[in-house]
C-alpha cells in the first residue's frame, strides 16, 4: 500500500472521503503513522452538510505526541499513554465497540474509556489528515504533518490516489489538497542551519550536522577547546560552555 506525504514544507493538506456504507456503532480506525509533529488531525468523521461544525462525531488527533479521541465537540477527550510522534513508523488503531473505545499500539489494547453513542452512517464524510483551509482546526492540533500508509475505516482504504482494487473496498477522495505519493521529508537542509564548516544531511523533517572536530552541538555552535591540547606543561584541559580551564596541582 502507498505511503501519502501531508503538510510537505509546511503546505496545508487534507484529503476527504465519502462513506459509502454504514459502519455502525461498532467500527475501527487503523494506519501506519510516521510524524514529528506532536499535534494534528488524523481522523474526522462529519455529518452531511459536513461544513457545519455541529455535525463532528468523531475526531481521532494527535496532541502532544499521543493519540486522542473525542466524540462530540463539547465532550472531554479520551488519550492513549504512548508518546508517538517520535519519527518511526508506525502501526496504530482505534476500535469502538459501541460506547468503549480500544486503542492498540505494536499489539497492546488499552482500554481508555468511553464516549457518547453514535453511529458511522453512509454519505458521511470523512476527513485525513486535516481539514479545507478556512476550516478551524486548531482545536484538534492543526493539520497532520508526516506520512500516513494503508488508512481503513473498517476493512475499507481510504486512499488518496484512487487506486483501483476488484477485492478490496476503496473509499476514493472527493477532495483534497497538496498531499503527496510516498513518504518524503522537507528539505530540512535548505536554510543550511549547520554552523562552522559543519556539513548538514537531511533525516525524517529533521536534519543531522557532521561537525569539525573542534566543534559539537545540533548545529555544531559550541567550541570544544580541549580537542586542541591548550594547556602546558601536562595541565589537565576541561571544557566549559564559554571557554576551558587548565588544572594543575600547585
Amino acid at each position: 500500500y502507498f505511503s501519502w506525504t501531508y503538510s510537505h514544507e509546511d503546505t496545508v493538506s487534507f484529503s476527504s472521503y465519502d462513506i459509502k456504507e454504514s459502519h455502525g456503532s461498532n467500527f475501527s480506525v487503523s494506519f501506519f503513522m510516521k510524524s514529528l509533529k506532536p499535534d494534528g488531525l488524523l481522523l474526522q468523521l462529519r455529518r452531511p452538510p459536513a461544513e457545519d461544525e455541529d455535525k463532528i462525531y468523531f475526531s481521532v488527533y494527535l496532541r502532544m505526541g499521543r493519540v486522542f479521541v473525542s466524540s462530540l465537540p463539547d465532550s472531554p477527550p479520551l488519550t492513549a499513554p504512548v508518546f508517538l510522534t517520535t519519527g518511526e513508523k508506525q502501526f496504530l488503531s482505534v476500535e469502538v465497540k459501541h460506547t468503549h473505545v480500544i486503542f492498540n499500539h505494536t499489539g497492546l489494547n488499552y482500554g481508555i474509556g468511553e464516549i457518547p453513542m453514535m453511529t458511522v452512517r453512509s454519505g458521511d464524510k470523512a476527513y485525513v489528515g486535516g481539514l479545507p483551509q478556512g476550516w478551524d482546526s486548531d482545536r484538534w492540533g492543526g493539520h497532520f504533518k508526516g506520512c500516513l500508509q494503508d488508512f481503513r475505516l473498517d476493512s475499507a482504504h481510504l486512499d488518496p490516489g484512487g487506486w483501483n482494487s476488484s477485492d478490496e473496498v476503496v473509499y476514493v477522495s472527493s477532495e483534497s489538497e497538496n498531499w503527496r505519493e510516498g513518504c518524503i521529508s522537507d528539505d530540512t537542509c535548505k536554510t543550511k542551519p549547520c554552523q562552522n564548516r559543519g556539513e548538514c544531511s537531511v533525516t525524517f523533517n529533521d536534519f543531522t550536522c557532521s561537525c569539525p572536530e573542534e566543534y559539537t552541538g545540533k548545529t555544531c555552535q559550541t567550541r570544544v577547546w580541549c580537542v586542541s591540547n591548550p594547556c602546558v606543561h601536562g595541565g589537565l584541559c576541561v571544557d566549559l560552555p564559554d571557554g576551558y580551564e587548565c588544572k594543575k596541582p600547585a
